[in-house]
């Protein structure tokens, strides 16, 4: 019985720890991503955005051009509360966050995650970014685009620079990615492979203590 329990729950570690592999494929070219993905990529409406402030909780909110009513939030979370504008980046309708370093560009995603996106970015003046996903991954990117089609649904990304330089969105396109999905998203099984982890740790040490107490009791 005992070794049917602990095989159990070897098994259990394994299927986790393979789940938590998920694939993600990231590319600069528009036109590569879409043979990443099933059926045709939808634009947000930037449309919307004015020459304006949208410093608080709410952000402002980006729907498709076309296809399901879907709401994109996009607030500038900063350390002082939000910062977060409408402008032209040349001549393009953008979003720019804090030019603070730690002020951020962040997108939370419909409800139901997303599993393909591709962004415009930049930074003013030019800088290296960084994009973090819901799941943990990171993304190190210049000027330009990110196109990423994942495996698994995000639920929000970030989008950061360096000190004195803001970060900037300036299109944004999703679709449904054509690789195989994962039964669980990457960071929820990794956290369900870390909980079986420490629990099958807990068991095998309170079972070495059982045995160690018997011999000395015997």
């Amino acid at each position: 019985m005992k070794r049917f329990f602990f095989a159990s729950i070897t098994s259990a570690i394994l299927t986790c720890a393979a789940n938590a592999g998920a694939t993600t494929i990231n590319t600069t070219s528009f036109s590569t991503w879409k043979t990443y993905l099933t059926g045709s990529p939808i634009e947000l409406d930037f449309n919307k955005v004015k020459n304006s402030s949208y410093s608080t909780s709410s952000g402002i909110t980006l729907l498709p051009l076309q296809g399901p009513a879907l709401s994109f939030v996009i607030t500038g979370p900063d350390k002082t509360g939000y910062s977060l504008t409408g402008g032209n980046y040349g001549s393009i309708v953008s979003l720019f966050g804090a030019s603070d370093g730690v002020g951020q560009i962040r997108i939370d995603l419909p409800s139901s995650g997303q599993n393909a996106i591709l962004l415009g970015l930049a930074a003013q003046p030019s800088a290296g970014l960084t994009v973090n996903l819901s799941d943990q991954e990171s993304f190190a990117v210049s000027n330009g685009l990110l196109g990423l089609s994942l495996s698994h649904n995000i639920t929000w990304l970030t989008i950061s620079t360096a000190n004195g330089s803001q970060p900037v969105l300036d299109d944004f396109f999703f679709g449904n990615s054509n690789l195989t999905q994962d039964p669980i998203g990457q960071a929820q099984s990794a956290e369900v492979a870390t909980g079986f982890l420490i629990g099958g740790g807990l068991l095998i040490l309170f079972g070495a203590r059982r045995k160690l107490i018997q011999r000395l009791a015997a």
